[in-house]
């Protein structure tokens, strides 16, 4: 019968993985007593459950420095001992209906889980977005120079996704430049001025693989300068746009001479 349970999210990238791994490992002894509720995204070629199990067989096997029978230990629970929560940020109910009633069971442990990440989450999203924003500069190659003349009308891009542009609406209240919102496709045939609507902040969604084979996903954002045709791209790629947005925004708003608290 488990006897403690972890909540784990970002276990798909390094720092998470190693976290699980630790955890894995200084509880080698006692497995059948731990119990992971893990909160993540399925790639666009794998479910969350395949992800862990494909991290574990490629990196935790070494990295725990498994017996052939310890692997097989590991395996079961791997099947039977982690719940797996997918998380779709484009959604309204980030969490779905089925996972949630999955959840039911431990509503005591989730709702203590959730008011400690929402508090964290208060008090250091506008700070890491901050921190993010004063990574992107002009002299990083992520912002065009002529920004800093600050006599641009910034356009962002809607998709037609209502979650993701009541997002890009949220971020764009937040931004003291000013700005349009509207679709590439009315972008194009209404504003064709490149003088007068010279920019357009949008993403592109990659996927890879690490060294190590494992699937990765993401949003790249970037600004594009429509007059002289120049792609000024992030120089990473990230899951959560609306931290991605909000930083260069944020960024935007430094180059153009706005004191950023």
């Amino acid at each position: 019968m488990p006897t403690k349970t972890y909540a784990l999210t970002g276990i798909t990238g390094s720092l998470g993985r190693n976290v699980f791994f630790e955890l894995l490992k200084n509880n080698r002894h006692q497995l059948e007593s731990l119990h992971f509720i893990i909160f993540g995204r399925p790639s666009s070629e794998q479910t969350l459950k395949a992800r862990i199990k494909h991290i574990f067989n490629t990196e935790g096997v070494n990295y725990l420095g498994c017996t052939p029978s310890e692997v097989s230990v590991f395996e079961k629970l791997l099947e039977i001992q982690l719940t797996y929560v997918h998380l779709d940020l484009f959604q309204d109910k980030i969490i779905s209906a089925t996972d949630t009633a999955n959840l039911k069971n431990m509503r005591n442990l989730v709702n203590i889980f959730f008011k400690s990440i929402l508090i964290i989450f208060l008090l250091n999203s506008c700070a890491s977005a901050r921190k993010i924003a004063s990574y992107i500069t002009i002299e990083s190659g992520e912002i065009p120079p002529e920004m800093k003349a600050n006599n641009f009308i910034l356009i962002g891009i809607l998709t037609g996704n209502k979650n993701y542009d009541k997002q890009v609406s949220k971020k764009y209240n937040d931004y003291s430049g000013v700005y349009l919102l509207m679709t590439k496709n009315e972008m194009h045939e209404n504003y064709s001025d490149v003088d007068k609507y010279r920019y357009y902040m949008h993403f592109e969604q990659e996927s890879g693989v690490t060294a190590t084979g494992v699937s990765t996903s993401g949003m790249r954002y970037h600004i594009f300068d429509r007059k002289e045709q120049i792609l000024y791209n992030r120089r990473r790629r990230s899951g959560f746009f609306a931290l991605e947005m909000e930083s260069y925004l944020l960024a935007i708003d430094r180059v153009r001479g706005v004191k950023i608290d």
